[in-house]
């Protein structure tokens, strides 16, 4: 039986959720073959089986997702980072991080370095990384 006869269209390459978290716009972009579930102070902004791809479905000839993707984070606290993630075994199961905001009146100073003091309360970011895949879930 021919396997890719079968296997729906692959999935896109990106993907880009905005949800409201603490009265604060949150947003993620990131190579959906990474991600399963994206929160923030513990509330969803991303569910793959909610928010889609589900599954994700690898292109013809694949076998895994990619090893390297970067995942961008942004808040209308302030802050707009990137994660540049490369993972060759796939050993990453959860990431987490603590996102301070800029203080009022700017970002970072120049040179480097955050100023001690922030206008809002940190943001802890969880994104776990066991997405459903096709194959072998379609």
């Amino acid at each position: 039986m021919n396997e890719s006869a079968n296997r729906p269209e692959p999935s896109p390459s990106y993907w880009k959720v905005t949800k409201e978290v603490d009265g604060h716009e949150f947003t993620a972009s990131f190579y959906p073959g990474f991600a399963r579930s994206i929160k923030v102070n513990d509330v969803p902004v991303y569910d793959q089986k909610e928010d889609g791809p589900f599954p994700f479905v690898l292109p013809s000839g694949a076998d895994r997702p990619w090893s390297a993707s970067a995942v961008q984070l942004s808040s209308t606290k302030g802050y707009n980072v990137v994660l540049q993630l490369d993972d060759p075994g796939h050993a990453v199961g959860t990431i987490e991080v603590v996102l301070r905001s800029p203080p009022a009146g700017g970002d970072a100073k120049s040179g480097g370095g955050v100023r001690a003091h922030s206008t809002f309360p940190p943001d802890r970011v969880t994104i776990d990384n066991t997405p459903v895949i096709c194959p072998p879930f379609c």
